[in-house]
């Protein structure tokens, strides 16, 4: 049988991926939050238009990068799990 688990290499950059990605996504979530729980609890006044305005800016703004954060995790959960074995096949299956 071959090794089906990931070089260390493989490993390294795999949890590079999930730690960079973890960082993004925690920091930009939690300063997301904070900027929600604000426009809603604080009315967010001024020229941006009430809570609604600085809502939406919020979510545009530290969504995107909570996202791309969470991928970057995502990827890097995938690096890091070992292969999938291929079933063996069935020669009679075919017949």
């Amino acid at each position: 049988m071959t090794d089906l688990r990931p070089s260390p290499v493989q490993r390294f950059f795999a949890g590079l991926l999930m730690v960079v990605g973890a960082l993004m996504a925690g920091l930009c979530g939690l300063c997301t939050a904070v900027f929600l729980v604000d426009s809603v609890v604080g009315g967010g006044g001024g020229e941006l238009g009430g809570g609604a305005g600085l809502a939406v800016m919020a979510l545009f703004i530290g969504g995107i990068p909570t996202a791309i954060g969470v991928g970057l995790f995502v990827a890097g959960r995938s690096l890091a799990r070992p292969a999938r074995p291929v079933p063996p096949t069935d020669p009679a299956a075919f017949d």
